[in-house]
């Protein structure tokens, strides 16, 4: 028998254990940093939803810092949740 394997919006098959969202958060000088890491798609950004909104709600920023260059995977669920930021 055929099956057909459900897809995320990324096109991966199954969430991978080691590539769940990440967020590595610093402030130094007035300026909030952010290290994003894992896989950032519409099976696993409901791991990090709450935390972001928490993030989104600090005040007193004058401006931010972004490192995506540790994010495995994207899609634009990932997207848009890290684009709430700025």
């Amino acid at each position: 028998m055929l099956t057909i394997r459900k897809r995320d919006a990324s096109g991966t098959a199954a969430k991978e254990p080691n590539g769940q969202p990440r967020i590595a958060v610093g402030e130094e000088g007035g300026v909030l940093g952010f290290a994003f890491s894992g896989s950032w798609t519409t099976r696993t950004v409901a791991l990090v939803d709450a935390e972001m909104r928490k993030i989104e709600k600090r005040s007193g920023v004058k401006s931010l810092a972004l490192d995506l260059s540790q994010i495995e995977k994207m899609d634009t669920a990932g997207a848009w949740l890290i684009d709430r930021l700025v």
